[in-house]
């Protein structure tokens, strides 16, 4: 007779694995392998591992159910046990799994659906089930006496990490969150577009999101003191219009009826690089222009209201990361929230995501928690830029989308006009390396007047100021390589600003978010087992293309410190040619604008035909 015997049943919920014989570090192997294959091919809701046929010769045996465990999580399963005289949860305790894997007493209690009454509850006559199953069980079972009755007095009073939390958190919960014992629950810190986007992603994977901000939200498309940046211009690429669509389908159309204008590029923008005007033409790269509080709004609204299982906590600040008790999962977060709750408590979580922005302090939390410094790559540029709203009159820019003058070496000054939604422009002038553009009315006409874009300037004479001016600085770009340490906790994923932070004159903050967002979708289609690793790494691959772009037109600018080699140089040279070359033939801009919204690779610039033709185009006089 065979020790070890597995066999796989269907039934009309799920399959059951019936396991009879001697499990021990011998034929535990067969059970696991045999486990793994019903988890792969059948990825269900529940499987059941009936038990009630089986004799345990040694501990060893209990790695089984840890690695089954492990395996039914990262298919969204639930592993049932079904033990009537042996393996109970004081066993269980001894694994560290009591509280997340159910043991039934009988094959049928564990095809019952969630929810159903059970015997042997909570009742005396449970009480009473539990003491003669316990004294049968160590009388049976001599192996396991002593372990079982050292795991009693070790968790005596103690839960696992989950449940620990769970209980802090049923004790002192806010009203405005309850978190359902068996379902997957995951929590984003930070409420603004990376957050909520991260929450669209996650929705499709787990039972509830709650996305938690500190600021108090605005239920209208309003400027919010948490994001001060809001008042600012923000740009959006084709390439996050695009990454947005993917994730909230129908939403460009919902910022267009929000009154957001849309156009060409390169037909209804005029573009001065390097104080050369672009050739307009048809390129069929369309922008949408809405501001950040709309945009915001607008994708507030299609997750928090339209999203079963996503909440959003405001007025709540996370202030820390919870673990496990081995310290290498995160299991939740701390939160405060004033005016609700005077002391903090904890909330548990399976996935927590820090989309908290360019203040996030994931790094200072790990450091805290024993893990490694997160490297970081800095261009320190000295950012200052200011803008104003204006009335959009008749006839200004001629209908056009938009007016941008590049800053370049020599001329550390730009500024841009983008026509938005409610009938007015946003007009941002910016210097870097010490320039600093004015708040008065004349001081920012002549800053504008020393540039070379005589429609920005026509702008601010002739329309009506809507708002006053609003200064911000921007001090460096940062890019912090997560994907480069060590260690790193599971349970915890980085995007947004908190990963990587960009000069916000290239507009691509919101645009990368957006594809980070459509990253991390695709990859939880694949299982959460090592997200954290899996995401990091990958989103590094991403964020190569946009932060060399970034990094390369600021470091055009010799002031700028960082590494340069001669290669650089040659390609400075080659573009500046380029740029000039595109105030002639349109099809060089096309390309330009379809690497800069990221829709190509930087690469589609030194394609023999383009290198050619800038070669030989004859550029326009300045």
């Amino acid at each position: 007779m065979e020790r070890l015997t597995v066999s796989t049943r269907r039934t009309d919920d799920c399959p059951v694995v019936e396991v009879t014989g001697e499990l021990d570090i011998a034929t535990a192997d067969l059970l696991d392998g045999h486990l793994h294959d019903v988890i792969t091919r059948h990825g269900p809701a529940r499987i059941v591992l009936d038990l009630s046929g089986l004799t345990f010769c040694d501990a060893s045996g209990l790695r089984v159910l840890v690695r089954a465990h492990h395996a039914a999580r990262r298919c969204h399963g639930r592993l049932h046990l079904v033990c009537p005289y042996g393996l109970t949860r004081d066993l269980l305790r001894i694994t560290r799994l009591s509280e997340t894997i159910p043991a039934h007493r009988t094959l049928s209690d564990a095809l019952e659906p969630a929810g159903a009454d059970r015997p042997h509850g909570r009742g005396p006559a449970g009480a009473r089930y539990r003491a003669r199953r316990d004294r049968h069980f160590l009388s049976t079972c001599p192996p396991y006496g002593r372990a079982v009755r050292a795991a009693r007095h070790r968790t005596d009073g103690v839960r696992s990490g989950i449940s620990h939390v769970q209980r802090k958190t049923d004790t002192m919960s806010s009203p405005s969150v309850t978190v359902r014992g068996n379902s997957r629950h995951a929590v984003v810190i930070g409420g603004s577009i990376a957050g909520l986007l991260a929450a669209r992603a996650l929705h499709d994977r787990f039972d509830k999101v709650t996305v938690v901000d500190r600021d108090t939200l605005p239920d209208t498309a309003a400027p919010r003191r948490g994001v001060p940046q809001s008042r600012q211009l923000h740009g959006l690429l084709a390439s996050g219009t695009a990454a947005l669509e993917e994730l909230l389908p129908g939403i460009t159309q919902e910022l267009a009826d929000g009154g957001a204008p849309r156009g060409d590029l390169q037909k209804d923008a005029l573009w001065y690089l390097d104080g050369h005007l672009m050739r307009q033409a048809e390129s069929g790269i369309i922008g949408i222009a809405p501001t950040r509080p709309l945009l915001e709004h607008v994708v507030r609204r299609r997750v928090a209201t339209s999203l079963p299982g996503v909440t959003v906590m405001d007025a709540c600040e996370v202030t820390g990361l919870v673990t496990d008790r081995r310290g290498d999962r995160v299991s939740g977060v701390r939160l405060h929230q004033p005016g609700v709750n005077a002391q903090e408590y904890e909330m548990p979580a399976d996935l927590v995501v820090d989309a908290s922005g360019r203040g996030s302090r994931a790094g200072v939390w790990l450091s805290q928690l024993g893990f490694p410094t997160v490297p970081q790559s800095t261009i320190r540029v000295d950012m200052v830029y200011v803008h104003r709203h204006y009335r959009s009159e008749p006839g200004l820019l001629d209908g056009k989308l938009a007016v941008s003058f590049t800053a370049s070496p020599g001329q550390p000054r730009s500024a841009n006009v983008l026509r938005q939604e409610g009938g007015r422009f946003s007009l941002a002038l910016t210097g870097m390396l010490g320039e600093e553009p004015p708040t008065d009315p004349d001081g920012m006409l002549a800053f504008a007047e020393s540039l070379g874009a005589p429609q920005i300037v026509e702008i601010m004479k002739t329309a009506e100021p809507l708002s006053e001016p609003a200064k911000m600085r921007y001090p460096q770009s940062v890019r912090r390589h997560y994907e480069k340490v060590d260690r790193h906790p599971e349970g915890l994923v980085i995007l947004g600003d908190a990963l990587c932070s960009f000069n916000p004159v290239y507009g691509q903050g919101m645009s990368v978010a957006a594809m980070e967002a459509v990253l991390l979708s695709s990859l939880l289609r694949e299982g959460v087992e090592n997200l954290p690793r899996r995401f990091h790494r990958s989103a590094a691959k991403l964020l190569d293309t946009p932060w060399a772009l970034s990094a390369g037109g600021d470091l055009r600018f010799p002031e700028v410190e960082g590494k340069r080699t001669p290669i650089d140089k040659l390609m400075n040279r080659y573009l500046d040619r380029y740029r000039r070359a595109a105030t002639v033939d349109a099809g060089l801009g096309r390309t330009l604008l379809g690497v800069i919204n990221l829709l190509e690779p930087p690469t589609r610039l030194l394609s023999p035909s383009l290198v050619l033709r800038t070669l030989r185009t004859k550029p326009a006089s300045a």
